[in-house]
This record gives structure tokens, sequence and C-alpha cells, in this order.
């Protein structure tokens, strides 16, 4: 069973880099082992409360039901498919249960170390097929790429610096080597966000590692972060909106925000639906004065995306779910060994990554992003609360 468990995170972690097919197989796998196991050991009442309190999924589940019974009811069937999306919780759920009986040390640094420098650089040789572009990944989408990728960047980097001295110098090269890799698809991908959270991820967790350390590499950072604007016009252009791209792009995401943001004054409670936004924006648009063919998508800002399609309760949901992830793993640093601990501030740094990243991208909408995003706190979890589960 170890060995089969190893085997699903080991998939899990190329599939969100792969194919959307695999994604989903290794989600049911996940959701299915899981369960099996918790229902053979008579433990599915351990397995409904590992991340507690755990009232929050019935609350959150009874809310997203009353505001998509409210605005939607049984006229469009089709518009629950958004609604049912939140089996997430399960997979959640799934994967801590799962991470319970692993050695997450042995699986990140090992497994999914040697696994990602391939796919890593796979993609950098198809960046470098088409460098005037942005990096995409395997699967040639920039943004699903960039916010995978850049909390794997933060994961490897604190976990290398602050083990440093530990590690054999077979270990130094491999992890050097996919911090390397993963850095520079962070900086192809141009996507700015994940520059963002890339940078507040890496330095609140080195400065809960060691506070001295982190003002040496906030330096550090602030030295490499100006030599790159001062000698790479590209990365100058992205960061400061300076060619016709990026004045469309911007244009486009405030036109979004204040769509999202007229819906949420309309319909403040509940929101007009999970997942109903984009149906509603063209009247919003219209109202102010935006053309016809004007961009229709989500809100581009995870925060304002949940607000509008589920309301202040659900919006408040969501930022209690993530400070409960944030919690435990802050809690957990006082009682790890020192190898799990700085696994533990890597998980931290890359979770961070992907939260400071939904302010300008609705990362947790996006599958791709939102399985990988779960596996990661899912471990991180599993490492805070060290849930003991019989095979």
């Amino acid at each position: 069973m170890i060995a089969w468990r190893l085997f699903l995170f080991s998939f899990a972690l190329v599939a969100v880099f792969t194919s959307q097919s695999a994604i989903d197989l290794s989600d049911t796998l996940m959701i299915l082992t899981a369960l099996t196991i918790a229902i053979k050991n008579k433990d599915l009442k351990s397995f409904f409360t590992q991340l507690s309190p755990s009232w929050i999924w019935p609350v959150w589940i009874l809310i997203l039901t009353t505001g998509m019974m409210i605005n939607v009811g049984f006229q469009d069937p089709k518009a629950w498919g958004d609604y049912f999306e939140f089996r997430w919780i399960l997979t959640f759920l799934s994967i801590i249960y799962l991470a319970s009986k692993i050695d997450p040390v042995n699986i990140i640094t090992k497994h999914w170390a040697w696994a990602l420098l391939i796919l890593n650089v796979v993609a950098l040789v198809m960046f470098s097929q088409d460098p005037h572009w942005r990096a995409q990944g395997i699967m040639k989408a920039t943004m699903a790429f960039s916010h995978n990728i850049a909390p794997l960047f933060c994961l490897y980097g604190i976990y290398l610096i602050s083990q440093w001295t530990t590690l054999s110098t077979k270990n130094k090269a491999l992890l050097a080597a996919v911090v390397l890799t993963s850095a520079l698809l962070t900086l192809f991908t141009y996507t700015r966000g994940v520059w963002i959270g890339s940078i507040i991820g890496i330095f609140v967790a080195v400065f809960l590692w060691n506070q001295k350390r982190a003002m040496i590499l906030l330096a550090a950072g602030v030295l490499v972060i100006v030599t790159l604007l001062a000698t790479n016009q590209r990365v100058y252009d992205r960061a400061f909106g300076k060619t016709n791209n990026e004045t469309d792009s911007n244009k486009e995401r405030i036109a979004l925000w204040r769509g999202n943001w007229a819906m949420i004054q309309d319909y403040p409670v509940f929101g007009v639906g999970i997942g109903q936004n984009k149906k509603h924006l063209r009247k919003y648009y219209d109202e102010m004065g935006y053309p016809e063919g004007q961009r229709e998508s989500h809100a581009h800002n995870q925060y304002l995306q949940l607000w509008a399609g589920t309301g202040i309760f659900g919006l408040l949901l969501f930022l209690i779910f993530n400070g409960l992830i944030l919690k435990k793993i802050k809690q957990s640093l006082s009682h790890l060994d020192q190898t799990k601990k700085h696994l533990q501030l890597g998980l931290m740094a890359a979770v961070i990554c992907f939260m400071v990243g939904g302010l300008t991208e609705s990362n947790f909408n996006i599958a791709k992003n939102r399985f990988f995003f779960l596996i990661l706190a899912g471990v991180a979890v599993s490492i805070a609360t060290q849930k003991k589960h019989k095979i």
C-alpha cells in the first residue's frame, strides 16, 4: 500500500504538467483509494474531520447551494456543473489521508525532484524554440503553468537553502538543478502575479526560519530584481506594462474587476451563483459602456471571483480555509524535526505564492492549479497534524 501511495503522488506531479486527462485520472484515483481505505478501516469520521473545524465543509456547501437555488434554480441544469466541481473537498481530504502514511521528505526531494527536473528541461527546450513568447510548459498553457511552477520554485528554493549544510553532494546537485530550472521557467512565464507571489512566499518562509538571513536574502533579492530590470528590456516592459499588449491586457483585467465588483454590489450576500460570473458580465459591461467583444472570462482575481460568485459568506469561508492551512503549518514548525520543519517552510512559501498569485488570476478556479495547490496544502496539513491511519 505504501508503494501504491508513492505512485499516486508521483503520478499526480507528472499529471499536472502533462495532461488534463491525467489530472482527472489522478484526482479520481486519489479519492477512490482514500475512501476505500477509510471504509475498510471504519475510519470515515476521521477522514472527514482531518481539517478542523470540520463544520467548514457542510456550511460552505450549504451557502453554495443556497446561492445557486436563489439565483439559478433548475432552469439551467448546465450551470450546476461548476457547483459540482466542489468535489475538490473530497480530493483535499483524500490527499491529507493518503499523505499520512508516506515520507514527505522522500517523495518531494527524491521522486518529485527527478521527475520535475526532466519536466523542467523539456519545458525549457520548448521555450527555447520560441523565446519571444512565454514559457508555457508541456501543455502550452502559460497561466496554468506559471501558477504551478512558481510554488515549486519556492518549495525547493527554501528547502535547499535551509538544508544546505546537511545535504549530500548528490542531493545538493539535484535540488540545485531543480531550483535553477524552476526559477528560469518562473521568470520566463513573464507572469507578474507569480513573480510577486514568489518573492513574498520566500521572504515569509525565510523570515520564520532565520530573521537575519531573511534581511540578507531581501537585500540580495532587491539587487537581482534591479539588475534584471536594468539589463532585460523584456522583463522591464512586462513589469511596468510598457508594451501595447501589456496595456491591452491591463485594460481587460480592469474591466473584469469592475464588472465583478458591480456584481458584488448587486448580489453581496450569496453572489450570482458559483461560476456564473461570466454569464452576467455583458449586462454590466453595457452599463459601463464597454463595447461588444470586450473580453468576458473569470475575474482574474480569485477573491473577486468568489465574492461575486458565492457572496461574502463564500469568500469568508475561502479565506478561513486558506488561513487554517497557514495556521496548521505555522503551528507545526515548533515540534517538527529539522528536516521536516524546513520542508514545511518550503510548503508554506509555496502556498503563500499561490494565494498571492490569486490577486491577479483566478488560479483556484483553474483545475490544473487547484489540484496541485490541494496536493501541496494537503501534504503540509498531513505533516502538521501527524494523523495516523491504519493500512
